[in-house]
Parts: structure tokens; sequence; C-alpha cells
């Protein structure tokens, strides 16, 4: 077994533990599985029409997804990720313990996503389409294909621009400081956030995302 695949399994094993299984007589239902592959949710295989609980975790393989319905979002967990389904804030949404979750929600819809501590959502009610992939502990990129995000960890909040992808650092205190006025606020801003990309959105992406999300049991990403 490589030292990448343990990692994997000593997270699942990890997040497993961190978060049992939900059912359907303690926990609140959030959603319904429209497509799975190579991955199992409550440590089985969680087959298209299966509910979904809030404490229910989903895992990936190599190759493997998992698509959610949400209300009106949905929410796609990537190859080799661990998601624990939540409600965050009052609305259905999912923590990634390891890897990459897109989401998408038209104007009617609501969807949150938590990685390292940091609410990713919708900054206003209209189609949105993002992704979040965990880097590490305390790091992750944001991209936002459609719609801006809104970020928020304790009192602190910012935007993630539409079509661009930021790599957000939680607590950020390595390196020199600043000096002077301010220097102690700044040292404990709660995360910062830097621009890495601008990503190209056309109108038949945005096109395609609504029509799938309304209609097609197909994949959003």
């Amino acid at each position: 077994m490589s030292a990448h695949r343990r990692q994997f399994v000593a997270i699942l094993l990890a997040a497993l533990v961190a978060a049992p299984p939900g059912s359907g007589s303690q926990a609140k239902p959030l959603g319904v599985v429209l497509e799975t592959r190579n991955a199992t949710l409550r440590a089985t295989d969680g087959l298209p029409g299966t509910t979904v609980f809030a404490g229910d975790t989903v895992v990936t393989d190599h190759g493997g997804r998992v698509r959610v319905r949400m209300g009106d979002a949905q929410v796609e967990v990537m190859p080799e990720s661990v998601v624990v389904f939540e409600e965050l804030d009052s609305v259905a949404g999912a923590t990634v313990v390891h890897g990459t979750v897109g989401f998408a929600t038209p104007e009617s819809g609501s969807v949150a996503v938590r990685a390292a501590g940091i609410l990713i959502r919708p900054q206003a009610k209209r189609l949105t389409h993002g992704q979040v992939t965990l880097v590490g502990p305390s790091e992750l990129l944001v991209t936002s294909y459609r719609g801006p995000l809104e970020l928020t960890l304790g009192n602190e909040s910012l935007i993630v621009p539409e079509g661009t992808t930021y790599r957000v650092v939680q607590g950020d205190s390595r390196g020199p400081g600043p000096v002077g006025a301010g220097a102690e606020a700044a040292r404990r801003a709660p995360f910062k956030a830097f621009l890495v990309a601008f990503v190209a959105v056309a109108v038949p992406l945005v096109t395609l995302i609504t029509y799938q999300l309304l209609v097609s049991p197909s994949s959003l990403f």
C-alpha cells in the first residue's frame, strides 16, 4: 500500500469515528443520492435513491463520485474525497474532511460547504456553481464558476468573485508579520485569501448547469 493510500485510509477511519452514520429515526434527512460510482455511504454502497441524513459520511475512491440533491441544490463529491453531510447555519450542506466538493444551486436553492472551519456559500439567491478543495488542515482552494461566493469564519467574511479561484489560508501567521498600527489585528485575522487564477465563465456552461439542476440526472462537473 502506497504512502498516499495509507494517508487516505487514515483520514477515512478518522472521519468515520468522528461522524457516526445518521439514521432515519435520529438524524434529519438532507437529500437523496442521484448518482454514485466507486463510493460508500454509511460504510455501504450508496445506491441512487438512498436518503442522505445529517451525519452521514461519504467516501469516494480513485475515479469515484457521489452526487446528491439537497432541495433545489446539488452537491458532488469528487474522487478520493471524504465528506460529512450536515446542516450548516440552518442550510443543508457538507463538510470536507479530505479532497474536493463541487456544488450548484439555482436562484430558488441554498447550499453550504465547510472546509478548514470556513463556511462557503452563495453570496446571494442566484444561479451559483462553485468548487472547494481542502489542500491541508488550514488551507483550501475556492473556485467560483458562476455567482460570487461568501466565505465566513467567526465575524470575518470575504467574497470570491465569479470566475476566480482563491487560495484561502486559515489563521495564517507564518513569516514576518506586519508592523505599526493594526499589526496585532492583522496577525489575528482568521483567514487570508490570495487570487490564484481567473476562470472562464461561458454562457453555454451556465445554460448546461441550469438544465442539469432542474432536469438532467447527469454530472454537473
